[in-house]
């Protein structure tokens, strides 16, 4: 049983790859593939009064290295 790859989104996600890993194709750039998740994303969900549970905020990028 394999994992699908995931695709790399600044959003939240730093790339520590050692080499560049942005490779032109056609003009234009090619999406990254996330290799590994050396740390998972930390998010928030709502405000300390249990409230706006809907809303979602990145508080830690998830640090990927991509192929």
């Amino acid at each position: 049983m394999g994992f699908l790859p995931a695709r790399f989104e600044d959003d939240f996600m730093d790339d520590n790859s050692p080499e560049d890993t942005t490779i032109p194709t056609n003009g234009q750039m090619a999406p990254r593939v996330v290799r590994i998740f050396i740390t998972p994303v930390l998010y928030k969900r709502g405000n300390t009064d249990g409230d706006m549970l809907d809303a979602k905020t990145v508080m830690k990028k998830a640090l990927v290295s991509c192929r």
